[in-house]
């Protein structure tokens, strides 16, 4: 098992934990032993960080869903890590089109678990099919857009849970040159992000040293401003905290001030 997979096994631990939220149904049958330790720890820092895992998800994904009812036909889940998306959400019905961009061992990984839980008759195939492209996001990834070969003028998702802070600034702003290159008007950006501030608590200092020496390292942060600027010329509509968002969702308060999460659109 890559290290990656291991972190990708600890994050569904997290939606798994609080599958009310997440409603991924599935999470619960990628978690090992190894991925319960690493998400455990964050854990101690943060007994929170289950709900918040799942809100993220489910948030993005809530609004995804939004997109595709009202006509987004493509879809495009970037470092979709161990995401089940296509297999249970109703909104995967309306898409004609579907991608997983990922790490060629994190490509590899999720085919072969995908395969195994398809053949124990817990998934079922999906309304769409999953398209897999090996796509390191540090680098130029126009090749992975063109491989698809999609109509480019039909509005699609992109959805980047969990990985801004991972990548380089300059990698970054390429990624963003290139969705603006390719995405319709009216192509929604489902991003999220680290803030400067962030890094001064104990829950990032937890995560840092347990994910950091598995090759994941923390080290791109923005203010509202930064992030702005880095989405021009593709325009942000909302940035949202998750105690915010937590209200759209649920009753009681476990999330805390950590991290912000974005809605952009190509005009």
């Amino acid at each position: 098992m890559t290290d990656i997979a291991i972190t990708a096994r600890a994050m569904a631990y997290m939606r798994s934990l609080d599958v009310d939220v997440s409603h991924d149904i599935f999470a619960k049958h990628f978690v090992t032993d190894e991925a319960k330790v690493l998400g455990d720890a964050w854990l101690a820092t943060y007994p929170g960080l289950s709900r918040h895992g799942a809100l993220r998800c489910r948030y993005m994904e809530d609004t995804a869903g939004r997109y595709i009812a009202n006509g987004a036909v493509q879809m495009i889940n970037m470092a979709a890590g161990l995401n089940t998306f296509p297999y249970r959400h109703s909104a995967a019905t309306g898409l004609t089109h579907y991608a997983e961009f990922d790490l060629p061992n994190m490509i590899t990984y999720k085919q072969a678990a995908v395969r195994q839980l398809t053949q124990q008759g817990i998934l079922q195939p999906p309304p769409v099919k999953v398209d897999y492209v090996p796509t390191d996001l540090s680098t130029d990834i126009t090749a992975s857009f063109e491989q698809l070969a999609w109509d480019w003028s039909q509005p699609t998702v992109v959805m980047m849970e969990g990985i801004s802070y991972y990548i380089p600034i300059d990698a970054l702003k390429q990624v963003m040159q290139t969705l603006a290159r390719f995405l319709a008007k009216g192509s929604p950006i489902l991003f999220d992000y680290f803030r400067p501030k962030d890094t001064e608590t104990a829950l990032y200092k937890t995560l840092f040293k347990t994910i950091t020496p598995r090759g994941e390292l923390l080290h791109t942060f923005f203010t509202h401003d930064t992030v702005v600027e880095l989405f021009d010329p593709i325009k942000v509509l909302s940035d949202r905290l998750m105690p915010d968002i937590e209200k759209d969702y649920c009753k009681d308060h476990k999330t805390i001030d950590f991290a912000s999460y974005l809605l952009a659109e190509r005009g």
